[in-house]
């Protein structure tokens, strides 16, 4: 009977044990601040990364902006949000609700209607400078290495055009980054020269009409970089073909049918079979169009997905 009581002792302390820490753990669930529950956004830069969070608590809702240096970030263009959220999971609460991780704006004067912008290294220093899409043509911003930017370089467009988009991409393969430009009327193409400046301009000539949105990227499975332009008029999107030597196929046939009125365009492998596919958002149609690549750059008729 000793023996037994003696067991029933230790069974007892250890459930005690238990319920005591539980207990510990629930007050500490219940009175402390929830954290992670939603990473909205975060970014690097020389071993250091912001983020900002959505959390809930018992309470109410908080937004909480953390910052952290960590040497697993150094000179990384790519963040692995597991580890993100690893590292988020160890933050207290900012009580500064109203934190932002950004300094005041500094402007920056352009050609005239400034619409589409795309950073990127445009003279081969490693900073990224900035190509801006105007009424008149091309911007160019060229950093300083700071955060702070040279004074404008227009490069002027012809004649009944109007600049749209741009996408920023090493069209011609030799290294750097070159300039595409949806200018409603037709498609305008810049080549680097290999340190900032440019070329005059390659145009499709009578190809389409009203482009809104333009993406660079390989769609034929060559390694060079072809164009997609949607077109708000034809309802369509036009391929442009690279011929590998930064000279181009505008063929007038070469376009496929989407929703009406596509006014953006983008493309990405959506179906896992390392080719690029492409989607457009039409306005008209309130839906987005989604073509699945054959893998030479030919496409599966348009399915159209409503969004509202």
């Amino acid at each position: 009977m000793k023996r037994s009581n003696k067991l029933s002792f230790r069974k007892k302390g250890i459930i005690l044990l238990i319920l005591f820490a539980f207990s510990i753990s629930a007050f500490a669930f219940y009175f402390m601040p929830a954290y992670g529950t939603g990473i909205n956004c975060f970014s690097g830069h020389n071993g250091s990364f912001k983020l900002t969070l959505n959390v809930n608590t018992k309470q109410k809702k908080k937004q909480i902006v953390l910052t952290h240096s960590v040497s697993l970030f150094e000179n990384s263009k790519v963040y692995d949000t597991k580890l993100v959220r690893m590292y988020a999971f160890q933050y207290k609460e900012n009580n500064n609700k109203d934190s932002i991780p950004f300094a005041s704006p500094v402007n920056y004067a352009t050609e005239i209607c400034p619409s589409s912008v795309f950073c990127t290294d445009l003279d081969g220093d490693t900073y990224s400078d900035l190509a801006v899409a105007t009424g008149e043509g091309v911007s160019i911003l060229i950093n300083n290495g700071d955060g702070t930017f040279q004074a404008k370089v227009d490069y002027p467009i012809g004649p009944n055009t109007e600049p749209m988009s741009i996408y920023c991409a090493d069209l011609d393969n030799d290294q750097d980054m070159d300039i595409a430009v949806a200018a409603y009327y037709q498609i305008a193409i810049w080549m680097n020269n290999g340190d900032g400046t440019f070329a005059e301009p390659i145009y499709s000539g009578d190809l389409g009409n009203h482009y809104y949105s333009i993406f660079c990227t390989d769609l034929d499975g060559d390694n060079d970089i072809d164009l997609a332009a949607a077109d708000a008029a034809w309802n369509a999107v036009f391929i442009v073909i690279n011929n590998g030597d930064g000279t181009f196929e505008f063929d007038v046939n070469n376009h496929f049918d989407v929703g009406d009125w596509p006014r953006s365009v983008f493309c990405s492998d959506l179906d896992g079979d390392l080719d690029f596919d492409i989607v457009t958002a039409n306005q008209n149609s309130n839906d987005i169009s989604v073509l699945i690549n054959n893998g030479n750059a030919t496409f599966e008729n348009a399915v159209n997905y409503e969004t509202g």
